[in-house]
């Protein structure tokens, strides 16, 4: 469900899979299945939805749930 919303989020916002975005503290920290991400690393967003759809990586489904729900407040 969560790469459902994110590629509708992307479809809507515009955005390329080439989209940067920066791992943060607590995503790299997240406790469960991980896609392995670090603190400070920089992945697009194309990386992160094969993180979080191949492994399973719940940090990765954190890292877009933080950038995008950062985009969507108004």
């Amino acid at each position: 469900m969560t790469a459902f919303v994110v590629i509708r989020l992307m479809e809507r916002m515009k955005l390329e899979e080439t989209t940067l975005i920066k791992v943060s503290s607590d995503s790299s920290s997240v406790i469960g299945t991980s896609a392995e991400l670090v603190e400070n690393d920089t992945l697009t967003l194309k990386q992160l939805l094969y993180g979080l759809m191949l492994p399973s990586g719940n940090d990765a489904a954190h890292c877009l749930a933080e950038y995008f729900g950062g985009r969507l407040k108004t």
